[in-house]
């Protein structure tokens, strides 16, 4: 089966997006949070290379990567020049291409919009794989770990029961005089939307999709395409596309935890970088990983993490 690769990216860096950014946001406080136009939501420290890279390498059967941007172009010449023919296989798409005929909702500073979108790129296969750009294979994958033989997607997520998860919320402190909208609050407004009584819960892992069932939960259901668009920035409203379509699709459930290294550092956080890469020592089924927060290790954090990154794409040579 043709399987694609999506990966959404930004460079939160670049002055013209930046001056965009505070340009369309009507509230200049939301420009200090980070849950929902602050600066960390964009920043961008070359993570991207890392998903690219292991893509091509530990998953050959990948025919297309097509990288979202917002007219801008990620760096990635190291990538073209150590893997000759690569250039071929990456396709640099700009979000005029996913909201053709949605242009007044245009610019689209959340991801959760441009997931909702992702699914009309023209040209792309049924079946692809979604990427955030700071996630990143971590050894060899089949295409059977994402789709089943019947050609339908395989989920990595456990389900949950959506009262839970309301009473997490609700026992949730405040930060300056707000609750923030975090990763499991997505997840919720999906289960609430669909009336659904379980609510999957995901981890930051690849998330393998079908366009033939996107279109049709949004065509059954397109009022949600109009609750996420509405809103340039990230707002309690918004749902989590790929919870969406896990409740909605035919999907085969797999749990995540021993097949995913989630790394968060932070600046001061002494040691804890070196501690989750010895953690994956433990881990014979790891195959996915996120690096979230790359721009806050320091630059001896980013040497440990790119000799442990390479020693994991020499597993390629020997599988």
């Amino acid at each position: 089966m043709e399987i694609d690769a999506v990966v959404a990216w930004v460079d939160g860096n670049d002055p013209a997006f930046i001056k965009k950014r505070e340009k369309y946001t009507e509230n200049k406080d939301d420009l200090k949070r980070d849950d929902i136009a602050g600066p960390l939501r964009f920043t961008e420290a070359g993570e991207i290379e890392f998903c690219i890279e292991s893509i091509l390498v530990f998953a050959p059967f990948v025919r297309t990567i097509h990288i979202i941007t917002d007219g801008q172009e990620p760096p990635l010449e190291r990538i073209y020049e150590k893997y000759p023919g690569s250039r071929e296989r990456i396709r640099i798409r700009d979000h005029k291409e996913i909201f053709a005929g949605y242009e007044r909702y245009m610019p689209v500073f959340n991801s959760l919009g441009i997931e909702t979108m992702m699914w009309r790129l023209p040209g792309l296969a049924e079946r692809f794989i979604y990427f955030n750009d700071d996630f990143f294979l971590a050894a060899p994958v089949k295409e059977s770990d994402f789709f089943g033989p019947d050609g339908e997607s395989i989920g990595y997520f456990r389900n949950y029961l959506p009262l839970f998860i309301k009473l997490l919320r609700a026992l949730k402190p405040k930060h300056d005089g707000h609750k923030t909208f975090g990763f499991k609050d997505s997840m919720l407004n999906a289960s609430v939307y669909t009336y659904s009584r379980r609510m999957p819960l995901i981890s930051h892992t690849p998330h393998a999709l079908r366009v033939s069932r996107l279109k049709a939960i949004y065509e059954e259901m397109p009022e949600l395409i109009d609750i996420n668009l509405r809103h340039r920035f990230r707002d309690p409203e918004q749902f989590n596309p790929q919870v969406l379509y896990y409740i909605k699709s035919p999907v085969t459930q797999c749990d995540f935890k021993s097949k995913i290294l989630f790394m968060k550092p932070k600046l001061g956080r002494e040691g804890y970088l070196e501690r989750k890469l010895r953690e994956s020592e433990d881990m014979p089924g790891l195959i996915f990983g996120c690096m979230n927060s790359y721009e806050q290790t320091t630059a001896e954090e980013k040497r440990m993490f790119r000799e442990w990154f390479d020693r994991r794409l020499s597993l390629s040579q020997k599988s």
